[in-house]
């Protein structure tokens, strides 16, 4: 069985609200009800499996616990290639014919921007009315219900976190490099561009540049995609930089090993905007795990079911965390000297010390 990356679980979910109703409230009515089953399709695309497996195993472990009579079931679809491709996908898996009797899922469960965004246009283009449920690292442009959508039959909520502060990198980063007066940040290829439906993600990213520059800290810029990493000219770019700042995106997990091995060659300290990648071998990073989407989705689905409707279900924010996590084995790796006196700060605790992921 795989590890539960979610602590306390039960005891999370009770803190979200929704609506007039607490979770107390939502389990006490869901165990008078007779038995429901429910089944998930939870779609990402390659680099985001990892994160697809993390959902699908709280999901499966947790749910099925938390409420008497509902059983959970999950399935994931890789997705990839343009708008028609993914149609095709989606299409493979659910059927399209307006004389289908009964919706094959209770939950589309989407991972990622990109796949939020092109699964919500494949259901608006292919009339497909199951509940969608994202999973985004951004702030949607509307954090009211529906999301974006076109008819209120494509109605769309979820979850969703909050970037960590700009100058919360700023401060961590020099606190462990003093010197430091270059950082690469890497952007995707559409970060300046004008498709901003869904995430306020341009105006995060531009923050992040000015904050930087008005620090005294030089801004070199590295902007990739998943098609096209360039690792060789981001290389070049850590030759002249003191950090690399990875964005949350499919290029970063799916690049990460690369990456990494880049920052050993180089002495260059790898930041992310995300832990699994601080896991995966970056010095420090930001923000949650991608299980730590679960307890707050799972908050939703139970509301869902039992108002029986999905368009007054308003998104969930993961709040802003407070302060970044390291990897004590990939600060050394990437040239930082820890002295003993680091090493004793850095095994301090406070004593009111958070899960990894606060609610």
């Amino acid at each position: 069985m795989k590890k539960s990356y979610t602590a306390g679980l039960f005891n999370d979910l009770s803190r979200f609200i929704y609506g007039k109703s607490s979770f107390e409230y939502a389990v006490a009515e869901a165990k008078k009800k007779k038995t429901q089953y429910l089944s998930c399709l939870i779609i990402h695309s390659d680099p985001h499996l990892q994160w697809a497996e993390q959902l699908e195993n709280e999901l499966t472990q947790t749910f099925p616990s938390l409420i008497d009579g509902i059983s959970l079931s999950c399935k994931k679809l890789l997705i990839n290639g343009d708008f028609c491709d993914v149609t095709d996908q989606v299409g493979q898996e659910l059927d399209l014919s307006n004389t289908a009797p009964v919706q094959p899922y209770s939950f589309i469960i989407t991972v990622g921007e990109w796949e939020s965004q092109i699964i919500h246009r494949v259901r608006e283009f292919a009339d497909i009315t199951i509940p969608q449920l994202h999973c985004m690292p951004s702030i949607p442009v509307s954090s009211g219900a529906p999301l974006v959508s076109l008819r209120n039959k494509y109605t769309i909520t979820g979850v969703y976190s909050h970037p960590t502060s700009p100058q919360e990198y700023i401060w961590a980063l020099t606190g462990i490099v003093p010197q430091l007066k270059t950082v690469c940040i890497v952007f995707d290829d559409n970060d300046d561009g004008t498709d901003d439906d869904f995430f306020l993600k341009n105006r995060q990213r531009n923050e992040l540049r000015s904050v930087f520059r008005d620090a005294g800290i030089k801004v070199l810029s590295h902007y990739w995609s998943l098609q096209q990493p360039r690792l060789i000219e981001l290389e070049m770019e850590a030759r002249c930089a003191d950090a690399i700042l990875l964005p949350n995106s499919p290029t970063t997990h799916a690049n990460m090993a690369e990456i990494r091995r880049i920052g050993a060659r180089n002495k260059i300290m790898l930041c992310s905007a995300e832990l699994d990648s601080v896991i995966s071998g970056a010095s420090i990073g930001a923000g949650i795990i991608g299980a730590g989407f679960a307890a707050p989705l799972m908050s939703l689905m139970v509301d869902i079911v039992l108002a029986n409707e999905i368009a007054s279900a308003e998104p969930i924010k993961i709040p802003q965390q407070s302060g970044l996590r390291y990897n004590l084995a990939a600060l050394e790796e990437q040239g930082v000297k820890v002295s003993e006196q680091l090493r004793a700060l850095l095994r301090m605790k406070s004593v009111f010390d958070k899960d990894i992921t606060e609610y």
